[in-house]
């Protein structure tokens, strides 16, 4: 397994997401714009969808008000592997009721979007061997997956994204998350990334939903080498605050369940081929 190191890059939200910059729309071609009032949900659906194609500006009109429209932005970029894979920053600027932002990229849309048809074949391949599975099952098995493709390299030229972790296979703690965002996206495993610090250095990782419950999966810190193996898979909020910190209003409750590798393991194996 790859040794996990202390000192990681400040990912992509910690160091440069979502800040407030007046720019303006005269110069600046919108690729995709909506004119009928969105709502929060449907402007979050919006964003993620064109971030997703790698698009460079989206216009918009709100049916809510303009505060908050940061936090809805990193919302949407979370809310897909996809959305965030590649992206930069965010600006934004509010007139009245539109809003205007504006996206900027590790790289040009066709070599970003080239990434994502691969990524996209990747997941796709991954989600039709699981989907025999129940969602537990394909959960550990993506988990195994990603700890056997990849070695952690906070250095790699894509250590920050899915393509790093699963078509390079070598990634940082954010490569890794969005790597299993992806994988249980593309499986129907409800699965969201997390950003925070982990011994008091910037850090992502994971929380996916089983049977109605929410779960913490840190599938970096599994492939450090530390203690028992599925140490970070599988926890609640209480276990993973002992190491762990996040901004708990902003991710749903993982109040810990039954549900552990182990159990999962002893279901595959009674499992016949």
């Amino acid at each position: 397994m790859a040794r996990f190191q202390a000192k990681t890059t400040l990912f992509l939200f910690a160091a440069a997401m979502i800040c407030r910059c007046i720019f303006s729309s005269r110069h600046t071609r919108f690729q995709a714009s909506a004119s009928v009032p969105l709502s929060e949900s449907e402007f979050v659906v919006l964003i993620s969808e064109q971030t997703e194609q790698s698009f460079p500006c989206v216009q918009a009109e709100l049916g809510i008000s303009a505060d908050g429209i940061g936090r809805l932005i990193e919302r949407a970029v979370r809310s897909r592997a996809l959305s965030r894979s590649g992206l930069c920053t965010a600006e934004y600027e509010c007139r009245n009721r539109t809003v205007f932002v504006r996206f900027s990229y590790s790289a040009g849309a066709d070599v970003l979007n080239r990434q994502k048809a691969a990524l996209r074949q990747y997941a796709a391949a991954f989600a039709e061997s699981v989907s025999w599975m129940d969602t537990g099952q394909a959960a550990l098995t993506a988990y195994d997956r990603l700890l056997d493709r990849c070695l952690y390299n906070r250095e790699g030229v894509y250590a920050d994204s899915a393509y790093g972790a699963l078509i390079c296979g070598e990634a940082a703690c954010s490569g890794y998350a969005e790597a299993y965002l992806l994988l249980c996206e593309y499986a129907k495993i409800p699965c969201l990334l997390v950003t925070g610090s982990a011994d008091g250095v910037p850090h992502a990782w994971n929380l996916i939903q089983l049977g109605g419950i929410w779960y913490h999966a840190d599938p970096a810190w599994d492939d450090s080498g530390r203690d028992l193996p599925y140490r970070y898979f599988l926890c609640s909020d209480a276990v993973f605050s002992e190491t762990h910190e996040w901004n708990r209003a902003d991710y749903p409750e993982a109040a810990g369940g039954k549900l552990n590798d182990r159990e999962i393991i002893r279901s595959l194996l009674e499992i016949p081929e």
